[in-house]
């Protein structure tokens, strides 16, 4: 899966350079938006939202449909037991904040033919998919009220890699604001290959020192769950962003 959306990625980028260069759309944009988790700690939409940064370029193919797209990203994501609607969930009274930087490389697809060249719409709904490495640090407070690393007390009694994969889809519109200038509202959601995004996924660890890795509140020993063990996290965000192409065009139809 992951190797075909790479060769189709690239294919793309070929077709676009071996067109002239006077068909492309070059842009550069930056946005920012509202950031959200979930995972073993939350499942509501948009509980607790965070912030979101995103700076990009895109490469626009001379048939206004396709577009190729690289960025850098950053995101801050939290969620609390405490917000939970599950007694079980209260009780566990866990909670992370983490900071996530993401690279991405991804694909567009325009529903309709976006006017970079003289004929189109100013308008489109598109969709995007790709992939996208990203780096995480779960953080929580102790007992003291400080803000420490999760992943210093091996909480479920195992160390796991704070770079994973996530998959980018996005749905959303743009909006050609003038010759240069264009907007985009987007909805992002990632699900990622890794189910410690907020440090929780398996099972308690008898005899761990460490008060971070169990804060229940009633303590039972014949339940030893701390996550729902299988299940991978994902993030998502509300993006606004705004681009600006880097060179005028000439017009790909035909003069009379």
């Amino acid at each position: 899966m992951i190797f075909r959306l790479l060769l189709f990625a690239w294919s793309l980028l070929g077709l676009a350079y071996s067109q002239k260069r006077s068909t492309l759309a070059h842009e550069i944009g930056g946005g920012l938006g509202l950031s959200t988790y979930y995972g073993d700690l939350n499942s509501i939409p948009f509980r607790r939202p965070m912030w979101a940064l995103e700076g990009f370029y895109r490469l626009n193919l001379p048939d206004g449909r396709w577009a190729f797209r690289v960025s850098l990203g950053a995101m801050q994501v939290e969620a609390y037991d405490s917000d939970g609607r599950t007694a079980y969930q209260k009780n566990r009274n866990l909670s992370f904040r983490s900071l996530i930087l993401e690279m991405s490389a991804a694909v567009e697809f325009n529903f309709f033919r976006l006017d970079w060249n003289g004929e189109g719409e100013d308008f489109t709904p598109y969709f995007s998919f790709g992939l996208a490495p990203f780096y995480f640090q779960p953080k929580a407070k102790d007992d003291a009220g400080t803000w420490v690393n999760l992943t210093d007390f091996s909480t479920e009694g195992k160390n796991y890699s704070q770079i994973a994969l996530a998959f980018p889809l996005i749905l959303g519109v743009k909006w050609k604001l003038s010759p240069v200038w264009l907007l985009d509202l987007s909805c992002h959601v990632r699900p990622t290959t890794t189910s410690y995004l907020d440090d929780v996924s398996g099972l308690y660890v008898l005899n761990n020192p460490s008060a971070m890795s169990d804060r229940r509140i009633v303590k039972n020993p014949n339940d030893m769950r701390r996550g729902s063990g299988n299940a991978v996290d994902l993030y998502s965000a509300l993006m606004l962003k705004f681009s600006y192409r880097l060179q005028k065009q000439a017009c790909a139809c035909n003069k009379k």
